[in-house]
Order: structure tokens, then C-alpha cells, then sequence
């Protein structure tokens, strides 16, 4: 098991030992209005096509060991700082996962002592969906080349970015429609940010001259 926050493996450096972890689920958002003479109530929670969710907040606390209480308040500093300090913001627990993160808005940290163990409770207050970063590099040819990017249910509909060299004609063909043409993308060379969405086991057919780099910030729930 690793914790690792803005890069660095905090289990390691800290010689962190988990004592307790709550993950709660993504909780819907609410949002509700009632409107006079009309019988139940507008629900704007569902936008674009998804459900909309909370910030999650995640849970940890650590036993931290020492030798001496001098020892303990060094690593109760080094422990503070770390998980207040600003970086990537991505906090991978290798328990969940080894390639998937959460996204981090904000830490608050605690802290308790008796005789040489410390207790550091950490919050974690997050995007509420697990962040997989998937990278796929196609050799576009004459004959038509088929890939999934997101091959599994637990990932949200997510947007793709493409970064061509050469030209393609990428067609989008939709799992749940039996992988009929959901849309057909003539490009040259560049970057096409958030080109397209797809949703889970959606394929892409490539064809033409070049590569084609298929890049998602896939929301994995896990």
C-alpha cells in the first residue's frame, strides 16, 4: 500500500502506517425548484445528459511512530507540510488503485499525540469521480483499425482529446446503438481538444496515413 500526493510517496517518507479510511460514495447533487400551481418540483441536477455530483470528501488517519518526542514533532511538520503543500493535486491510494487518482481541492489536517505515536488525520476534500490519465497511439493505414479506449462499465462518459500527425477519418461507433456511427471526423495534422465524448466500450475506427495519439482523463468510479 502506497500513498502518494503531489508526487511524492508519502508512505515512504513518513513511514505512514493507515489506522483508519472512510470513502464515501459520490453523493447526487439536489438541485431543486418549485414552481406555484405545479404539482411536484423542476430537478436541475441533471445537466448535459449526467447526473451531477458533491465534492467528495475522503477520510484518513495515520499512526506515526518515534523514537523520541523531538523525532515525533519533526515528522508531525514534515506530515503537515506535505499534505498542505501545493503541486499536482493528485492523491493515489494503491489499495484502490495503481493508475487512478483523486483530484484534490483542499486538505485539512489534525493531530493527536500520547507518549512517542502520533495520530494524523487528514480530509481530503475532492472531484467526486477517480481520475484514470489513458493514452492510446494508433498507426493509421488503408485498412480500418479499431480501438476502445474505455473498456470498462465504471467509467463515466468521458472527452477525448486527439493529436494527429498526417491525416485520418476517425468514425465514432456507439456501444450502446450496436456500434452504429455515432460521427465521422475528416482531420489533419494537430490537437483537437476535447474533440469528442465517449462512453464506456465505444470504439474508434481509424483510417488514413500517420498517427493518431487517443488521450482521456477518464472518470473511473470505483
Amino acid at each position: 500500500m502506497s500513498i502518494i500526493y503531489n508526487g511524492k510517496n508519502l508512505t515512504q517518507l513518513l513511514d505512514l502506517v493507515i489506522a483508519a479510511k472512510e470513502i464515501p460514495s459520490p453523493t447526487r447533487k439536489e438541485i431543486t425548484e418549485e414552481v406555484p400551481y405545479m404539482s411536484g418540483e423542476w430537478d436541475f441536477s441533471y445537466l448535459d445528459g449526467e447526473d451531477q455530483y458533491e465534492t467528495l470528501v475522503l477520510k484518513y488517519s495515520f499512526d506515526i511512530i518515534a523514537d523520541t518526542k523531538k523525532e515525533l514533532n519533526a515528522l508531525r511538520k514534515q506530515a503537515v507540510k506535505l499534505f498542505n503543500s501545493r503541486g499536482d493535486q493528485k492523491f493515489y491510494d494503491t489499495d484502490i488503485s495503481d493508475t487512478a487518482y483523486y483530484k484534490v481541492y483542499r486538505v485539512q489536517t489534525g493531530w493527536a499525540e500520547e507518549g512517542l505515536q502520533g495520530l494524523l488525520t487528514v480530509e481530503i476534500k475532492c472531484y467526486p469521480f477517480m481520475i484514470n490519465e489513458i493514452s492510446k497511439t494508433i498507426t493509421a493505414s488503408s485498412t480500418a483499425k479499431e480501438t476502445t479506449v474505455l473498456d470498462g462499465e465504471e467509467y463515466r462518459p468521458s472527452k477525448i482529446t486527439l493529436v494527429l500527425t498526417g491525416t485520418a477519418t476517425i468514425k465514432h461507433l456507439a456501444y450502446k446503438k450496436g456500434f452504429t456511427v455515432a460521427g465521422t471526423y475528416a482531420l489533419t495534422s494537430g490537437t483537437f481538444n476535447e474533440a469528442l465524448t465517449l462512453k464506456a466500450y465505444d470504439k474508434l475506427s481509424i483510417t488514413g496515413t500517420g498517427n493518431v495519439t487517443i488521450m482521456a482523463a477518464a472518470e473511473a468510479i470505483f
